[in-house]
């Protein structure tokens, strides 16, 4: 049976220690081996990918985040012609205007965050393994 494929490096842009808490668990209950980075608002997030773009196969992307929102770090790296990796959006958010900002910056990739650790375990398998094969 071949190895699922999965990214190796995450950038985890989250303010909210429960949901990181819970990221890290799925990600270690599952048995990967990836190297998370995390970030905690949009400023922070903006200067990552700025600088360090191309050191993540994979970010997920919180939408509420403290400064500037998730979807103003994509805006404002687009704008600058900065190349993104793969990006997932997790949020708790389930408005239809949310969806739609999202589709319309190019993130089609959009979950809502479970509240249950298996379901979130469950999510986090199915977005690692469909990003990367």
């Amino acid at each position: 049976m071949m190895e699922p494929n999965y990214p190796k490096s995450i950038l985890l842009i989250e303010d909210a220690e429960p949901d990181i808490i819970l990221f890290r668990r799925a990600i270690k209950a599952l048995g990967y081996n990836i190297k998370i980075k995390e970030v905690r608002d949009g400023i922070s997030a903006l200067n990552e990918l700025k600088n360090n773009n191309n050191e993540y196969d994979l970010v997920i992307l919180d939408i509420n985040l403290p400064q500037i929102s998730g979807f103003e770090v994509i805006q404002k790296l687009k704008n600058e012609g900065i190349e993104l990796p793969e990006i997932v959006v997790l949020t708790s958010s389930d408005l239809d205007e949310d969806k739609e900002n999202a589709k319309k910056l190019g993130l089609t990739k959009y979950y809502i965050k479970p509240m249950n650790f298996a379901k979130f375990k469950d999510l986090v398998k199915e977005m690692l393994e469909k990003e990367m094969n």
